[in-house]
């Protein structure tokens, strides 16, 4: 930090107050950037005569302290008398010092004014008692320059009173280029000296050397999104710009005024060429999500009579197939009264026919539905063969003794065993030994067993 570059003079003669900046002793000469000496001599002579304070108010000497080979040693300091003091001065930073030198050095060199007054109080100019000032006041030439290094140093109260009390004086606001940009939001600071002189100006400097110095004019205005955009009006080095008779600045002889217009127009133009762009392209996009829109209607008319033409299709396959199902019921219907038409038939013809094939004994007696019919001995009823107790024999194929003469017919009962006895007998191994039935392999619950084909009527078993 660049320590007290600021020292407080009172005119003996006036009694007005003013504030030395250390920019004051530098200037330039054919391109190079020296020391005044008639700035530090007088500074010196102030400095002996006790005549410099510190701007804190704590009523500290200063002393000027300046080298001649090093332009960075300038600065004040307080005067080493013994005494303890309370300072409060607050220190400049090396960007706002070595940016004062460097904007000194070039009003010296564009403005050709020996007298060119820095840190002038706003008082010192008008009736105003605020504590406000100019950086720089040239007052043969009538222009001022406003130097912030922050631009929140620039607040509406300090511009109101600067520009309502600077009477003829021409003013010119620069910050420091690291105020530039905005990324889209709206640059409330710059917009105020925006509205004032219709542009900005950013210094860029490389330490205190003028010779590197750049500054940028630029403008800040919305697009068609209404994001606020930096638009460059000019940049290039800072000595060359410079200023007219009139009091305009300008960059190689061209006002930035002008220049700011012709801006001002491209940038309009630039978007008007993007909102017709815009424009042609929203043209483009409903034209086209008109065709989209049309060929989804076409392909939901073609899917609507493609499923009609399916549904048609599923609807006369359904009727063939309902048609198909009746006739075919039908065909079924009359094949099952066929059928029960020729078993009622069978077996009509099975009942008249059925005692003389009772009569026969070679051959088992069977219904249509495969029932095997016995007529028995002593009542002469027939019946099927699960009305018997004992049934078949040698001679007797289709006779047999019923349950019922079982129970009740002694003689029956008496004539059963021999006739059991004399097939048990008469029986091979796989004959039925009571009735002389098929012996059969059967399964239960108990395991594998050999029973009569004649069961229920017989019920001989024996182990497999």
């Amino acid at each position: 930090m660049a320590r007290r570059t600021v020292a407080l003079y009172q005119e003996p003669d006036t009694g007005r107050i003013q504030f030395i900046g250390i920019e004051s002793v530098y200037t330039v000469v054919d391109g190079k950037q020296i020391n005044i000496p008639q700035k530090i001599d007088a500074l010196r002579k102030k400095s002996r005569n006790h005549e410099l304070f510190c701007p804190c108010g704590c009523g500290s000497n200063l002393i000027l302290v300046a080298g001649d080979r090093n332009l960075r040693e300038q600065h004040f300091r307080i005067r080493d008398d013994g005494k303890e003091h309370k300072c409060h001065a607050v220190e400049e930073g090396d960007v706002s010092i070595d940016s004062k030198v460097v904007l000194k050095c070039w009003l010296d060199e564009k403005l050709r004014d020996p007298d060119i007054l820095t840190r002038v109080p706003i008082r010192n100019v008008d009736s105003s008692d605020r504590k406000y000032e100019f950086s720089f006041l040239s007052p043969q030439r009538g222009i001022a320059l406003i130097y912030s290094h922050k631009r929140e140093n620039l607040s509406d109260e300090k511009i109101s009173i600067l520009e309502n009390n600077k009477k003829n004086i021409r003013t010119y606001y620069v910050v420091d280029s690291s105020n530039g940009g905005c990324g889209g939001q709206f640059p409330e600071w710059l917009m105020k000296i925006q509205r004032i002189q219709g542009y900005c100006l950013l210094l860029q400097i490389d330490g205190i050397e003028y010779s590197k110095a750049e500054m940028k004019a630029v403008f800040y205005s919305r697009d068609l999104d209404g994001k606020w955009m930096e638009q460059r009006i000019v940049e290039g080095p800072l000595r060359e710009y410079q200023f007219d008779q009139n009091r305009n600045l300008l960059f190689r002889d061209r006002i930035l005024e002008e220049m700011l217009s012709e801006v001002e127009i491209s940038f309009q133009m630039a978007q008007n060429r993007i909102r017709r762009k815009r424009i042609a392209e929203e043209r483009q996009n409903k034209e086209k999500q008109e065709r989209i829109r049309q060929l989804l209607l076409l392909r939901e008319e073609e899917k609507r009579k493609n499923q009609e033409t399916l549904n048609r299709e599923r609807m006369k396959r359904a009727e063939e197939a309902r048609a198909r199902r009746e006739t075919e019921e039908i065909r079924q219907r009359k094949e099952a009264e066929r059928l029960r038409e020729k078993e009622k038939q069978q077996e009509e013809e099975f009942k008249t026919r059925l005692a003389e094939l009772l009569d026969q004994q070679e051959v088992q007696v069977r219904d249509p539905k495969g029932n095997r019919w016995i007529k028995c001995e002593y009542c002469g009823r027939a019946m099927p063969e699960g009305m018997f107790s004992s049934f078949g024999g040698p001679g007797r194929m289709n006779l047999g003794i019923c349950r019922e003469c079982e129970k009740n017919n002694p003689a029956a009962t008496e004539t059963v065993r021999p006739v059991f006895r004399k097939r048990r007998e008469n029986g091979g191994r796989n004959n039925c030994p009571l009735c002389g039935g098929s012996l059969l392999k059967k399964n239960g619950k108990y395991g594998s067993f050999w029973g009569c084909s004649n069961y229920p009527g017989c019920r001989f078993t024996r182990k497999a």
